[in-house]
């Protein structure tokens, strides 16, 4: 996110929305998918699990849609494996 000010913050669906001016909404996912408190490889099998759907498909997860994107991919899957200990 770059540095700008943020006029509005909105929680919903474990995720945070950063509403800005003139640089549109920038959203923190929050990587506990499962909500066991702690991000470990469960969690990534859930991404794993949800792999290559797209909003609207069976399967689609908007858990383990990080990037909010509505796909399901790779960069999904990088984002969340990042945050392992």
């Amino acid at each position: 996110m770059p540095n700008v000010a943020v006029f509005d913050l909105v929680h919903a669906a474990g995720k945070l929305h950063a509403f800005t001016h003139g640089r549109g909404t920038f959203v923190l996912s929050n990587f506990d998918l499962n909500g066991d408190a702690a991000v470990t490889c469960a969690d990534v099998n859930i991404v794993k699990a949800a792999m290559g759907k797209k909003i609207g498909d069976a399967g689609f997860s908007a858990l383990a849609d990080l990037n909010s994107d509505n796909v399901i991919n790779v960069r999904d899957l990088a984002m969340i494996t990042r945050q392992l200990p």
